[in-house]
């Protein structure tokens, strides 16, 4: 996993959105989306490091250089199911997503229809 995928998952772990993320890291969208991704158009700069840092992120992990196997709760794995690794820790963190979005219509929905029923009770 390189360095711009390691930020999109940090972003996407910590924030609803990386729009979110973005203004966290004081940077416009279209600028950070260059730092993110497998193939990032920019590698990070000291300033950027620093901001991430202070939002939580682990300098370590993110400099890292992959070696070719990845340990995963204790157990080492080929390229391969690094990647299949990778690619279901960005599902998850989509669904985790897509949960979080439903939850907040959901909630909605119900405020929306309490206040109707305490309008029509004459609460």
């Amino acid at each position: 996993m390189n360095i711009g995928e390691k930020i999109k998952i940090f972003g996407l772990e910590n924030f609803d959105t990386l729009s979110e993320f973005a203004k966290a890291m004081e940077m416009k969208f279209p600028s950070l989306h260059q730092y993110l991704g497998p193939n990032p158009r920019r590698e990070p700069g000291a300033g950027v490091l620093r901001k991430l840092k202070a939002l939580g992120c682990d300098i370590n992990w993110l400099l890292e250089n992959d070696t070719g196997t990845v340990v995963h709760n204790k157990k080492s794995f080929s390229i391969s199911d690094k990647e299949r690794i990778n690619k279901l820790e960005l599902e998850k963190l989509t669904l985790i997503k897509e949960n979080r979005r439903l939850r907040n219509t959901i909630s909605n929905e119900l405020a929306v229809l309490v206040k109707k029923i305490k309008e029509n009770d004459g609460l």
